[in-house]
C-alpha cells in the first residue's frame, strides 16, 4: 500500500472502539488535512479509506490489522 497521487493523510487523535468493536470518526472540513493543503476534500472528488487497528491486550500485547476498504464520494 502506498501514497496516491495527493498522497497519504493520517486523521488524528486517534478514535477508540466501543465494546462492540465499532468506531466513528467525524470530519471537519475546515481543518487539516481535509479543509487545506494536499490534502483537501473537494466536491465530486472520491477518496478511500482504512481503519488500522490494534489491540494492546490481544495474544502478546501486539494485535493488529486492517479493516475492509471503503470509497466515498463526495457531492458537489
Amino acid at each position: 500500500m502506498g501514497p496516491g497521487d495527493e498522497g497519504v493523510f493520517l486523521l488524528w487523535p486517534p478514535v477508540r472502539m466501543d465494546d462492540a468493536g465499532g468506531a466513528a470518526r467525524w470530519i471537519d472540513f475546515g481543518a487539516p488535512p481535509a479543509g487545506s493543503g494536499p490534502g483537501v476534500i473537494r466536491p465530486g472528488s472520491t477518496w478511500n479509506s482504512q481503519f488500522w487497528y490494534r489491540d494492546p491486550l490481544g495474544p502478546g500485547g501486539m494485535g493488529f490489522n486492517l479493516s475492509d476498504a471503503v470509497s466515498v464520494g463526495f457531492c458537489p
